[in-house]
């Protein structure tokens, strides 16, 4: 941040403590513990989203959402279903069910909520829950489906 950055998304956070650790290392004292100074550019007051990709935060969510400075949370659905022990094709239901719930929660909050997703349709269910930063796809996943659509073509 020192360099110029104007916020961070900081991945794994561990529960409520870790956020508030978090949040004090994005800021300057007396308010946190980041340095005195700054190489060049960057932002008195940066932007601080936490990536929920734990159980325990999950379970410390509203405490977490209460905090003053977090300036949003964003999911990362696979490191958290890993996390709760819900990474297997028949935990999917499930796992959408705690993702809208941390959506709402997140919305009643008035806090920015991210999630990743891999397509557009899953991206499209996400900001009509509410989430307004969505990763609509990622490069490999769109990648591969480009790639065997063409092969397909291809061999036949």
């Amino acid at each position: 941040m020192d360099l110029g950055a104007e916020g961070v998304f900081v991945p794994n956070v561990r529960g409520v403590d870790h956020a508030v650790e978090v949040l004090s290392c994005c800021r300057y004292g007396p308010v946190g513990a980041r340095s005195i100074g700054r190489l060049s550019g960057g932002s008195d007051n940066p932007l601080c989203f936490l990536v929920l990709e734990t159980a325990q935060a999950l379970a410390q969510l509203d405490s977490i959402l209460a905090l003053e400075g977090i300036d949003g949370i964003y999911v990362g659905p696979r490191d958290l279903s890993l996390s709760l022990g819900k990474a297997g094709d028949s935990d999917r239901e499930e796992m959408s069910q705690i993702i809208s719930s941390i959506l709402d929660r997140c919305v009643a909050a008035h806090r920015p909520v991210g999630v990743h997703t891999n397509d557009g349709a899953g991206a499209a269910s996400y900001r009509h829950a509410g989430a307004t930063i969505i990763t609509a796809a990622m490069d490999r996943a769109v990648l591969r489906t480009s790639l065997c659509r063409e092969l397909a073509v291809a061999r036949s």
